[in-house]
């Protein structure tokens, strides 16, 4: 077992099992990305807005 810039790890070297720390959250991915879109499409509905001021 190597201690240093890699994480450490029990197992032997080139192990088939995955780490928690390699796990991921589909659901908290998909919340992020629909913020994220939401954010923008705000932005370019202000942008539009901002940009119509001036049209009777």
């Amino acid at each position: 077992m190597e201690e240093g810039f890699k994480n450490w790890c029990g197992l032997f070297e080139g192990h088939p099992h995955v780490h928690s720390f390699h796990v991921t959250d589909p659901l908290r991915e998909a919340l992020a990305e629909r913020a994220r879109s939401e954010a923008q499409r705000l932005i370019s509905e202000e942008d539009t807005a901002e940009g119509n001021e001036g049209e009777p």
